[in-house]
């Protein structure tokens, strides 16, 4: 597992959702093999780290049945802070967002 700094962690009670900030440190192993003229986090990654997240905060047990809607929308790159929303429904549904300002990285929903 490879860990990224979280810089600050919120719990939303009144909108039931986490709010992650993660610091995208220049040296996390991958970049080094991911386009090592222009590096980029690789999308695999972005999803095992909401998988890890889910299971840290309680939100998903060790299985996830169904990865839904992942869509990659903006590269995602070294040395940048990015906030993860993560929202469970009542349906064991759990809907993820990577942003910064503005710009979404990625997004998509897992099936617990």
């Amino acid at each position: 597992m490879i860990q990224i700094p979280i810089t600050k962690e919120e719990w939303n009670e009144e909108k039931q959702f986490w709010l992650l900030e993660l610091e995208i440190n220049a040296d996390l192993p991958f970049f080094k093999g991911h386009f090592p003229s222009h590096p980029i986090v690789p999308g695999a990654f972005q999803l095992q780290w909401v998988l890890d997240q889910c299971q840290r905060l309680g939100l998903a047990g060790k299985s996830i049945t169904q990865v839904n809607r992942v869509k990659f929308k903006s590269l995602m790159l070294p040395n940048t802070k990015v906030m993860l929303k993560l929202t469970k429904s009542p349906s064991n549904k759990i809907s993820f967002t990577y942003f910064s300002n503005d710009e979404i990285f990625s997004s998509g929903s897992l099936n617990t």
